[in-house]
């Protein structure tokens, strides 16, 4: 991390890191709809490193159910 960016509060952090992977998430989606291998697999990478970090936090957990569930309405 540069030192110019603020170190987030827990809770604030998990909220940025929810949104990350749902972002990776829907990528990960497209990629895949548009014949896009190997980024959906680099993505997919970058996806369980968010879920990993969010996993270590209270915040995380809950928000990792939110994703799953705003998946579950996109086509696989």
């Amino acid at each position: 991390m540069s030192s110019d960016m603020a170190i987030l509060p827990d809770e604030d952090r998990s909220e940025e890191l929810v949104a990350l992977a749902r972002l990776l998430a829907y990528a990960k989606i497209t990629a895949r709809l548009l014949d896009a291998e190997v980024a959906a697999f680099c993505i997919d990478s970058a996806l369980g490193a968010v879920v990993e970090q969010l996993s270590a936090t209270t915040e995380g957990i809950a928000g990792l159910h939110n994703i799953a569930d705003s998946t579950k309405l996109l086509p696989c």
